[in-house]
């Protein structure tokens, strides 16, 4: 007699489990559709605004860079630069950020999807221009 064992958590808890196949050498897997969804999203602490503004315009600028070009828009970051001498940021800042980690999709598939051992797909982290539900902290 088998006995059916499951766990339920957060998707990038589940698949740092699947990599461990245990003392019984089994092998698991990850339902395809999840159970629940819930917003994640980035939060600084309240003390430091120029660092929460830095943070929200750095998260902006990940997830917009992945903005396909369409006939009404130009994509990526470049179409949408933000200049704040005020935070500290020079008009290059946007471009270093991009050249040195990528845009949101490049993260992603580096540390949890294809490029990484986790091997997950993007999912609904896939951005809302492409279907998924990733959205910027701004919106036009």
């Amino acid at each position: 007699m088998q006995n059916c064992h499951a766990i339920a958590g957060e998707i990038t808890t589940l698949a740092q489990i699947r990599l461990d196949s245990g003392v019984n050498r089994l092998s698991s897997r990850i339902l395809p559709e999840p159970l629940t969804t819930f917003p994640i999203i980035a939060a600084t602490g309240t003390e430091d605004a120029q660092w929460s503004a830095i943070v929200g315009w750095t998260v902006n600028t990940l997830i917009n860079a992945e903005r396909p070009e369409t006939r009404w828009y130009a994509g990526g970051a470049g179409v949408m630069p933000i200049f704040a001498p005020e935070l500290g940021l020079d008009k290059e800042w946007q471009r270093h950020v991009l050249t040195s980690v990528g845009n949101y999709g490049d993260i992603f598939d580096r540390n949890l999807g294809k490029g990484s051992l986790l091997k997950l797909d993007r999912g609904f982290n896939t951005n809302h221009f492409r279907g998924g539900l990733l959205l910027s902290p701004f919106l036009e």
